[in-house]
């Protein structure tokens, strides 16, 4: 028996039709479909094209989605971050309560941002930077799927299932 557990969708299951519509339905009901290896590869081509702006994006996701942050993303996106910089956010980090608003997280982790980027910018400014980028995706998702429609909740069940450790390569 095949279960919907650890990186295994419902589709890959047979428990649903993969070519199913995806028309204004709920998260709830897209999560199977986002989960397949289609959802996977799209996701995927999309970051790419990010480019130099890659690896911002990763963490900006991960923090707006509330994704496990590492600090190979961190150094993937600023190589030269000292040790100290990384280790003084990621003591704070691992303290953060699960209940924070978009806003909290943003306002917390506004030093690095600052500190990396060498500028300063508000809370505000990542949070709707971070926006920008997720309705990026989701127009991008929308344009190439005929009939779709990605929201917020649906580019974070794709985002997480991107990054699951459970989803083997292709």
């Amino acid at each position: 028996m095949c279960l919907p557990l650890f990186g295994t969708s419902a589709w890959q299951c047979g428990l649903i039709d993969p070519r199913q519509s995806l028309s204004r339905a709920s998260a709830t009901y897209l999560s199977p479909i986002l989960l397949s290896r289609n959802g996977i590869q799209s996701i995927r081509a999309i970051l790419l094209q990010y480019g130099r702006t890659l690896p911002k994006v990763i963490v900006c996701l991960k923090l707006k989605f509330r994704m496990q942050l590492e600090n190979e993303d961190i150094l993937r996106w600023q190589p030269g971050c000292e040790e100290r910089v990384l280790s003084d956010f990621f003591v704070d980090y691992r303290s953060w309560p699960d209940s924070m608003t978009d806003m909290e997280v943003f306002e917390r982790c506004r030093s690095i941002f600052n500190l990396l980027q060498r500028n300063e910018t508000t809370a505000d400014t990542i949070r709707r930077w971070t926006t920008s980028k997720i309705a990026e995706i989701a127009e991008t998702l929308d344009s190439s799927i005929p009939g779709a429609h990605f929201d917020e909740e649906s580019i974070r069940i794709l985002t997480e299932d991107y990054f699951s450790p459970f989803l083997l390569p292709d």
